[in-house]
Parts: structure tokens; C-alpha cells; sequence
């Protein structure tokens, strides 16, 4: 039988299981909300943008909405050069493009792991766990974005193609080579962090194979052929693909807030933790208070994880000296899952020692190797089913298993209380719990409180439990089932002689189903995305003049109060969460409604925008520095620089509270959601349009924002700080002198302009690297105004003044070129 024939259904179940997961999206008009997805608030708004910029044929590389116009290209988070991106979003609607994009990248994951486990020597049925397990371990929050989802497949396909590359003897290096094009494209298309650790754990393998599992030949002539070369051309060519992508980044990173490494503390905040493990057998959406608070990527399916303990215990059973290649390959594999593990535990010593090194510093969060840790784990259930085909559990493994049983019998029984017991016996068992606890804990290890602090904690606690494993919520009991049956079926194969035939197909039926459930559940929040995204106070009548941008503050002032707080959100209090926020408009939701705004939020939040944001009280881009701030500090930091919000053309003021300030003129009261919240619409009456004749010039040189602040140059709506290396031409204001805004797009911007006299004429648009302006076709000097802004001084006459953003390195022509943009 033919390697097509052997392996097609498997691939066509693998399309169809993933189209089903996603069948709400593809073939409707839901969108996932849970949490604070990242897909939600910049992923689909950035590809609206960049859909119909595609369509339109304007440049993508310039973002006017966010930021007072970003090049959001650049952040790395978007895969806008991706070819596969261009084509789907250039001829279909964006939602229709990104769910088509997210399924591609599962099914391809699915496919490789597939293949992995092939070159493993693990059965074709038991392979097939494989990418399930590893997809099951992303929270939506990640799979549900483009920069993971776009390289879910590069960690199987990279272990494929250097396993093929071992293995093969003629045209073995065409494998290096298809490795550079897949590591290219992940550059384009993806998250620098994963496409860093992916390749981390290929070269660990590479080494581990070359010196332990191989046993042949050790010599240095082998050690180049086989472990220097390959990975160097794949590392190369791919380094050279994704040059597009990473010669631009790394040329604006310098200007953002990830200019420098983080410190270890701001590193190292989300950890994996003992009650974390709890993981292993429920999807990381679960919360179980004071034990684990979910979204750590350990779960690959309880099915998956119970056989593979089995392969711990294949793995550890045999000598070291007397293992075969095969179990010693699995050893290997169980050395980077461990490896993982250990780098995301909190104090991790791997970890720190990476943080030192090139490169690592840059990232953050040791729970991220995780993501890859649970892709090894997957392997080895996966193994560990091939192993049971030959060697049912007896004695040690029997053990095992009889333990791990009695722990789900544990389990089992106190859901089923939790479920069926009233309010007045979940009080007394709080009582219980407090009155033990203030023996043992209560005034020692730091629980010092008042005590009266820690019973109502419990009682808390003991509801939220019972809220959280109730069979009415649908994810639970999902979750609850496939541990159900998982556990089921270890116990009969176990100790009532159900065959492995029998057995391993159940296996599949139970991981497919876990599959599938995971991914229903998550749909049990879900709007339709008409109803969600372009329903904002935007679309109620309120017209925005095109020359002023909008600021939003406060947004939740009026909400807060609604929802009570507590340990976790029930589905309905997500839902008007979610709803709330894009009602309101948040950024960056703006992309939807048409506004441009000041704030926004991208990872390459630039460090003057953000000492900017700052002073505004920002919600969004600056809302670390700003999150210990209450309302009241916020409301007086954006009037003491009103000024600063007045130039960045911040005209409409969206505040979340009613404001009294002189300044400001109270346009209506806008309402959001069924709950009414009121959100009020001002008009900033010195706010400065978008491009306009300066009233007078102070000229400055090598100055930024801080400098302005710190030396009182704040007078915006009067002055004009122009960097024009100290001797600006003289400003005079003429009565003839005008200008008219021939074109607008995208990042370019024309304008006929007149001076009697010559003039400074400003942009307010970011001033970022890539910038060009050009007077009557002859490119001129772009000056720094107010320190985020463009200027160009308009000698006597008429003129015809273009702006145009071409790229860090003019990545516009190619595009140009290439028929992207007109």
C-alpha cells in the first residue's frame, strides 16, 4: 500500500475534525470572548485593517487608527507579509480569512505531529493522538491568534524534516532546505518567542541523538555533517526568508517598550505552580479557587496523559545500558518534556540562565515553554498506548494506575457532593475548614490577617467551587465526561481484559471526543460578530471629522459596579463584559467603527507614545504604569495635560464618567448594552486638527516628550516645538496663505499648499522611522514637531506637498512591485 494510501484518511479525518471544532466561524458568524483574548482586542481588529487595505490596494504598512498612525506591521504579531495572509484576506471577508488562517495552521500541526510520531516508530492510530493532545493545550487566548496559530506546525515540522534529514541517504539535503523555508515562514508569519524555543528543542534533540541515541561513529566529520550543517542551513535560510520581517523589527524595537530586556521580577509572573498540575487531567479554562487559576498549557486530554504513564514507566523500567534505539529516543523525548517542565516552574534555574543570554532576555512568562513541554508529553502518550499493545499493566504500573483511580474515585465524590449539597452544608463545611485551618495556618507563614477575613475567603471559595464543577455548566462537564471516560476505559483495559484492539480505538474515540468538547465549550461564550464588533457607540449617529482623532477614559467607571466581584465570571457576565467593551469602543476597536484614536494597544507601544499615554490617564497603552491609579488621580492628570491631549488632535472624549471642565463641551449621553451603562461624548474645543499652519514656532533641536514636559513646553495650542537643529525660519501667519488636502490613505497624505511668505506646516501624524515627504516631487527634510509629529517648512508660492510612509527599509516598493498595493 502506497504512503498516500496509508496515511489520507487520517489527514482527511484531521480536516474534518478541525473544520467541525471551528464549524461556528467557518460556516457562521460567532466569535469566541472568554477572557481577555488578545484575538478579540488586536488580532481581528489589526486584520480588519489590513483586509481591507489588501482590497482597497492602500499600504498595510501604515495603521491610522491607534497610536495617532502606527506602523503595526512592524510589531511582529500580525504575519502581514505572510503570502498566505495576502491571498485569503485580499479575496475574502476578514472573518471568513482568519478563521480559514487558524485552521490551516491547527490542521498542518496535526499533520506534522502525525508524521513525527511515524518517524518515532509509533503506530499510525496512536501518531494521530499526537496533535491533538498539543492543540489542547493552547488556552483560546493563544490559539485563537495569528502568531500562534500561524506556527502551531513549526516544532513537528522542524522535528520532521531532521528526522527525515537522519534517516535519508539520497537527497538528504533537500530536508535542510525545506526546514529553511518552513522556519521562513514561521519568521513572516509568527511569534518570535515560540520560533526561538521550537528551535532551542530541535537542537537539544539534534545533540541528544547525535551523542546517545545514534551510538555510531562520534567523530567530529559526523558532527558537522550531521548536527552543525543541517541546522545551520535551516537556521540560515530561514533567518534569510524572514528577513522582510525581521530586519524592520529589530530596526524599530529600539524605539519601544521592548527596547530592552525585562527585569527577571516582570519576567518571571506567570509560572507554573503545584496546584497546577491539577492540569494534567481538566482543560486549562478550568478554575479551581486556591488550587489552580487554569490558562497553563499542561493539559494534552486525560486519555493522553494517563497512557502516558505508561511510557514513564516503559522508559524507567530498563537499564540505561540495555536500552534500545527506540527507548532511548523516548527517553530523550522525555528529557525535553522534563526540560520544559523545569523551565516553567517558578525559580526556575534554566530559566534564569537563559534570561542571560542573547536573545532570551527579550521574553517573558517560563510558562510559555510549557507550550512546548505538552507537544513531548503528547509523544509519549502516544507511546505509551503502543506499549500497553504488548505489556498490560502488572505489578509497579498496575500500582499506578490503582492509584491514579482512587485519586479520580476522590475526585468523583466530591463533585458529586458539591453538585447535590444545599447552601446550609456548604456553610458548615466552610465553618470546618476555617475553624481547622485556624489551628494550623492562621497567624504563621504569613496569614496574618484578620480572621474574619480568611472565613469569608473560604466560604467563598467552598460556592465558587461548587459554581465552578456544577454539571449545568456546560465546559465542566465536558471536561468532566472526557475524564470520565478516560478513566473508565484505563480500568477496564486494566483489570477487566478489554482487548488492545478494542482498547486502543476507544482511546482515539475518547481523545477525539475531548477534542471536540474543548472546543464546544469554548463556544458556550460566543457572540455573533456583526451584533459584537461593529456595535459600538460609533455606530449610534455620531459622526467623527476625519481631521481630529478620539480619545477614550475611564470606559469602565460605569460598569465596575455591575458584576459583583468574585473568583471567575459566569458565561452571561463574560458575555456583558465583552459586550460592554466593544460597545464602548475600546481600543482598538476603532478599526471597526472608522475613528482614528489617540491610544491603542500593540507590543511595540513606542516609549514616547507611551510617556504621552501616561500623562493622558491612558486605559489602554499605558494602563501598566497607570493600573494603581484610581479614577480620581486619572481625572486630574489628563486636566493638569489637557494641553498634551489638545495636540495629539484628541477632540472627542469618550469618558466612562461625567466630567466638569471649561474645556470640554458636553455633546450627549451614549448608552451601552441592555444595562444602560452611560458613556459621555465630549468635544474638546482647542484641540488641534490634524494638519494645520503652526500660530507661532519655538524652535528646539535633539529634544523628545520628556523634554518638553520637564522644560514647560506645553503651550500646544499656541506654540509649535519644531526640531529644526535651532534656527527655524521665521512663522508669520498671512491671511492668504491656505492649503487643501488633495488625497488620503493610508500612510500617504497630499496637500496643495500656498504661502505668501513660506510656512511651517504640520502633520500630525506619528513621526517614525520610514517616513518621507516630498515638495513638488523633490524629497525635503521631515522635522520633529511637539516631539511625535511631522513638520515641513513650505517656502513662498504654491506647492504640492506628499507625506508617504514607505517602510523602515522601503518595503513599499516591493510591495508595489509584487501588485500588493496600487
Amino acid at each position: 500500500m502506497s504512503w498516500k494510501n496509508k496515511n489520507i484518511w487520517m489527514i482527511i479525518f484531521f480536516v474534518f475534525i478541525v473544520v467541525l471544532a471551528l464549524s461556528p466561524s467557518l460556516f457562521g458568524d460567532r466569535v469566541i470572548v472568554t477572557g481577555d483574548t488578545d484575538d478579540l482586542y488586536y488580532y481581528l481588529p489589526v486584520f480588519e485593517f489590513y483586509g481591507e487595505a489588501l482590497k482597497s490596494g492602500e499600504s498595510f504598512l501604515w495603521n491610522p487608527h491607534i497610536f495617532s498612525g502606527f506602523p503595526t506591521y512592524l510589531s511582529q504579531s500580525a504575519g502581514f507579509f505572510d503570502p498566505l495572509n495576502i491571498v485569503l484576506f485580499k479575496f475574502l471577508p476578514t472573518f471568513d480569512a482568519y478563521y480559514l488562517r487558524l485552521a490551516i495552521g491547527i490542521i498542518l500541526a496535526l499533520v506534522f505531529s502525525y508524521l513525527v510520531g511515524l518517524k518515532f516508530g509509533i503506530s499510525r492510530l496512536s501518531s494521530g493522538l499526537i496533535g491533538m493532545g498539543h492543540v489542547l493545550a493552547f488556552h483560546w487566548r493563544f490559539i485563537g491568534n495569528t502568531m500562534v496559530s500561524n506556527i502551531l506546525f513549526l516544532l513537528p515540522f522542524l522535528f520532521y524534516v531532521y528526522k527525515s534529514f537522519l534517516e535519508n541517504k539520497k537527497r538528504k539535503w533537500m530536508w535542510p532546505i525545506l526546514g529553511g523555508v518552513g522556519l521562513g515562514w514561521a519568521f513572516i508569519a509568527g511569534n518570535a518567542q515560540f520560533i526561538l524555543y521550537s528551535l532551542t528543542l530541535v537542537g537539544l534533540y539534534a545533540l541528544a541523538h547525535f551523542f546517545w541515541i545514534d551510538g555510531r561513529d562520534k567523530t567530529l566529520k559526523k558532527f558537522a555533517i550531521n548536527v552543525v550543517s543541517p541546522l545551520l542551513i535551516i537556521v540560515s535560510l530561514g533567518f534569510l526568508i524572514g528577513l522582510p520581517q525581521i530586519l524592520p523589527s529589530l530596526s524599530f524595537s529600539d524605539m519601544t517598550i521592548r527596547s530592552e530586556a525585562l527585569d527577571y521580577a516582570s519576567a518571571t509572573l506567570i509560572t507554573l505552580d503545584p496546584g497546577d498540575l491539577l492540569l494534567l487531567l481538566f482543560p486549562d479554562y478550568s478554575y479551581f479557587p486556591y488550587v489552580t487559576g487554569g490558562r497553563k498549557p499542561l493539559y494534552v486530554g486525560a486519555i493522553l496523559f494517563l497512557l502516558a504513564l505508561a511510557s514513564f514507566y516503559a522508559i524507567f523500567r530498563k537499564k540505561k545500558e540495555s536500552l534500545e534505539k527506540r527507548t532511548r529516543e523516548m527517553y530523550t523525548i522525555f528529557g525535553l518534556f522534563v526540560f520544559a517542565l523545569i523551565a516553567s516552574v517558578k525559580y526556575s534555574p534554566i530559566f534564569y540562565l537563559m534570561s542571560k543570554l542573547p536573545v532570551y532576555g527579550l521574553f517573558r512568562f517560563p510558562m510559555r515553554w510549557m507550550f512546548f513541554g505538552a507537544w513531548f508529553l503528547a509523544i509519549l502518550g502516544a507511546y505509551g498506548l503502543d506499549y500497553l499493545k504488548t505489556h498490560r499493566p502488572t505489578g509497579v504500573l498496575k500500582k499506578i494506575y490503582a492509584v491514579y483511580l482512587y485519586f479520580f474515585s476522590l475526585i468523583s465524590l466530591g463533585v458529586t457532593f458539591l453538585n447535590f449539597a444545599g447552601a446550609e452544608t456548604l456553610s458548615k463545611l466552610s465553618h470546618f475548614i476555617d475553624k481547622f485551618l485556624s489551628k494550623v495556618l492562621y497567624g504563621n507563614f504569613g496569614f496574618l490577617k484578620d480572621p474574619t477575613h480568611y472565613s469569608t475567603a473560604i466560604e467563598k471559595a467552598v460556592f465558587a467551587w461548587k459554581e465552578f464543577t456544577s454539571f449545568s455548566d456546560v465546559p465542566f462537564l465536558l471536561a468532566y465526561l472526557s475524564l470520565t471516560l478516560a478513566s473508565v476505559l484505563m480500568f477496564f483495559y486494566v483489570w477487566k481484559n478489554l482487548s488492545w484492539q478494542r482498547f486502543r480505538i476507544y482511546a482515539f474515540s475518547v481523545m477525539a471526543f475531548t477534542f471536540l468538547g474543548v472546543f464546544l465549550a469554548l463556544w458556550q461564550v460566543s457572540f455573533d460578530k456583526d451584533n459584537l464588533f461593529y456595535n459600538n457607540v460609533y455606530a449610534q449617529d455620531v459622526v467623527m471629522d476625519s481631521q481630529y482623532r478620539t480619545y477614550t477614559f475611564l470606559l469602565n467607571e460605569g460598569f465596575d459596579g455591575l458584576i459583583e466581584p468574585k473568583f471567575k465570571l459566569n458565561n452571561e457576565e463574560v458575555k456583558l463584559v465583552k459586550e460592554f467593551q466593544f460597545a464602548s469602543g475600546k481600543p482598538n476597536m476603532s478599526i471597526f467603527s472608522g475613528a482614528m484614536y489617540v491610544d491603542g494597544y500593540d507590543v511595540f507601544l513606542t516609549n514616547e507614545m507611551k510617556e504621552m499615554l501616561v500623562l493622558l490617564g491612558s486605559d489602554e497603552g499605558a494602563q501598566d504604569e497607570n493600573r494603581g491609579m484610581l479614577s480620581e488621580e486619572r481625572e486630574v492628570s489628563l486636566k493638569d495635560n489637557f494641553g498634551v491631549l489638545s495636540m495629539t488632535s484628541g477632540k472627542y472624549l469618550v469618558s466612562g464618567k461625567s466630567i466638569d471642565d471649561k474645556r470640554l463641551e458636553y455633546v450627549k449621553t451614549m448608552y451601552a448594552t441592555k444595562e444602560e451603562i452611560p458613556l459621555y461624548l465630549y468635544s474638546n474645543k482647542e484641540a488641534l486638527p490634524r494638519y494645520y499652519f503652526p500660530k507661532s514656532v519655538i524652535s528646539l533641536s535633539n529634544y523628545g516628550f520628556s523634554d518638553l514636559i520637564e522644560n514647560d513646553y506645553t503651550n500646544f495650542t499656541r506654540e509649535t516645538y519644531i526640531d529644526c537643529d535651532g534656527v527655524c525660519a521665521e512663522d508669520k501667519l498671512h491671511s492668504s496663505d491656505f492649503f487643501e488636502k488633495t488625497k488620503e490613505r493610508n500612510g500617504e497624505f497630499s496637500f496643495t499648499v500656498y504661502t505668501k511668505a513660506g510656512r511651517w506646516f504640520v502633520l500630525n501624524e506619528s513621526y517614525l522611522p520610514g517616513w518621507h515627504a516630498f515638495m513638488d516631487g523633490e524629497e525635503v527634510n521631515i522635522h520633529k514637531a511637539n516631539a511625535l509629529y511631522m513638520a515641513v517648512y513650505v517656502p513662498d508660492g504654491e506647492h504640492e506637498v506628499l507625506f508617504e510612509y514607505r517602510g523602515v527599509y522601503n518595503e513599499l516598493k516591493y510591495l508595489k512591485l509584487f501588485g500588493i498595493v496600487d
